[in-house]
């Protein structure tokens, strides 16, 4: 069997234009091997432009995230495939979750809000939809955009203040009013946005009175 992860990868990364088979299978061994050294050199690329401090490299979470986006966009554009099969091809991930996870996901995750509108044209109650959004709520450094009313885990982004720092940008650059319902996160927007709210988020006041801010405990951010 070709590999298939890997020529995907490389393309997703170098081109954004990927290609993908019209059936379900695994990844073999040898293909995840290739995969590995393509992941770590986007890695390096990525975190070029993050500030100081940023976490560092997790390898199976980038691998999990890579095999994860290729079987999202399979049940996407195969529309034949059983709602049972997503139980056996999109898996969740097992491993404990932090800023490094975060950031490593993020790899092949960053276009989760592109799928999440690419979902949003089938039916409301499609298993599919219901688990993008799903992964989407657990990884919002990821999802920032898709505009999900209840995500987790923001807590494991303030454990770093370069991926914070870099969310904080994010969700003022998509201008995501769902994330500011956490009160850290509406902090460091503010903060982010200084004196130049007006350009930056111009309606951003206006929608602190309608936000119900959560009674969540948090601790300012800090570096690994």
């Amino acid at each position: 069997m070709q590999p298939e992860l890997s020529p995907f990868l490389t393309q997703l990364f170098d081109t954004g234009t990927v290609t993908i088979k019209n059936t379900l299978f695994q990844f073999s061994e040898e293909d995840i091997l290739l995969a590995k050294p393509v992941l770590k050199n986007a890695w390096h690329k990525r975190v070029n432009s993050l500030p100081p401090g940023y976490p560092e490299y997790n390898e199976e979470a980038a691998l999990w995230s890579a095999c994860l986006l290729y079987k999202l966009l399979q049940f996407i554009l195969i529309r034949n495939l059983e709602a049972e099969e997503m139980e056996n091809h999109l898996m969740d991930y097992t491993g404990e979750k932090n800023a490094s996870v975060m950031l490593s996901a993020d790899l092949c995750l960053r276009h989760l809000p592109v799928l999440f509108g690419y979902a949003r044209a089938l039916s409301p109650d499609d298993p599919l939809l219901q688990k993008i959004k799903r992964i989407a709520a657990e990884w919002p450094y990821s999802s920032v955009g898709s505009e999900i009313p209840e995500v987790k885990n923001e807590d494991l982004l303030v454990q770093n203040k370069s991926l914070f720092a870099d969310y904080i940008d994010a969700v003022i650059f998509k201008q995501d009013k769902t994330r500011i319902g956490n009160p850290i996160v509406k902090n460091g927007i503010e903060t982010a946005l200084g004196q130049h709210t007006n350009v930056l988020w111009p309606n951003f006041n206006l929608l602190l009175p309608l936000t119900t801010l959560t009674k969540n405990e948090t601790r300012e951010p800090e570096n690994n």
